[in-house]
């Protein structure tokens, strides 16, 4: 898990607070419990809302990417939360700081959807994913030393952060079509990870 996970699990708040989530903040902490005596740790996302409430959600040694997955799906009750919460040690990843004003206001709004519209924010969405597409294969390319570009294994490697950023950022504004599903999203990514790991042998 990336040390900069509480920059991305924050940046999810203002987009559930858009959908109705009373979600008030969310944070990566250490939860430390005993079984049989023994001491062990997990790292796990604690939920806050705005009652007080808490949920949590085990994220320990996942990407940023597939934390989010984890977090979204026991917010919306498709995965259970995490059990044996014990100890929580708060403060283990830096919290990003915000600043008050309208510019937090403006996070709430999927702003770049409700100015270009539907088709413009799909067609954006696809030209980005093509441009990750073409980022991916020249980082393939340079690991295998094939076929090798002009530019470093660093550069490649930058370029696929900076397009899966754009990637990101577009499908979070389409988080405000009325069609979008998030609940079918999460149950066809347990179905095709379930069939990825059947067709490499792994179940």
């Amino acid at each position: 898990m990336n040390k900069d996970i509480n920059n991305t699990l924050q940046a999810l708040v203002p987009i559930l607070q858009m959908n109705g989530e009373k979600v008030q903040r969310i944070e990566a902490v250490q939860d430390w419990y005993t079984i049989d005596g023994l001491e062990y740790m997990k790292e796990v996302a604690e939920i806050t809302y705005t009652s007080g409430y808490r949920k949590y959600a085990d994220i320990g040694c996942d990407a940023n990417l597939t934390a989010v997955y984890d977090v979204m799906a026991v917010i919306q009750d498709i995965k259970p939360r995490s059990e044996c919460i014990g100890r929580i040690v708060r403060g283990v990843y830096e919290m990003p700081s915000v600043e008050p004003g309208p510019a937090k206001e403006q996070a709430r709004k999927n702003v770049i959807y409700e100015q270009t519209g539907e088709p413009a924010m799909l067609e954006q969405t696809a030209e980005e994913c093509a441009e990750l597409a073409q980022a991916l294969l020249k980082l393939a390319r340079a690991e295998r030393g094939e076929s090798p570009t002009p530019r470093s294994m660093e550069e490649c490697q930058e370029k696929v952060l900076e397009e899966i950023a754009d990637v990101e950022t577009c499908l979070a504004q389409l988080t405000a079509a009325p069609w979008m599903n998030m609940e079918k999203i999460f149950e066809q990514i347990d179905v095709k990870t379930e069939r990825w790991k059947r067709r490499i042998g792994m179940i």
